[in-house]
């Protein structure tokens, strides 16, 4: 049982899956896409559209792939990187505070 579970977001309930396949992709508000799939990113794109949905990765160079959110490992810490442009390719904004605490921000 996920710790999401029972938990909202305003009146929102969090709901939190893990898919086996690309196929089970269905329209959601944040998709995760680990380590082990990035090999599958542009697949993963592509089944998304243009729903707005962010993407957040956590492997390197998966920003530059058409993740909005990559997390990496920095001097023994996890970071994360942004990407502004593949935020907003996906009809989705992200605040200047967001930003700032970033890595690197793109």
């Amino acid at each position: 049982m996920s710790r999401a579970t029972g938990r909202k977001v305003g009146n929102k309930d969090i709901v939190v899956r893990f898919l086996e396949s690309i196929n089970g992709i269905t329209q959601s508000h944040i998709l995760f896409v680990g380590f082990w799939q990035s090999k599958d990113i542009q697949k993963v794109i592509d089944k998304i559209g243009s729903n707005h949905t962010l993407i957040i990765s956590e492997k390197d160079g998966m920003i530059e792939s058409g993740s909005a959110i990559n997390f990496v490992i920095r001097n023994s810490a996890i970071k994360f990187e942004i990407k502004k442009a593949n935020i907003q390719k996906y009809g989705l904004n992200v605040g200047d505070a967001l930003a700032a605490l970033a890595y690197k921000a793109y």
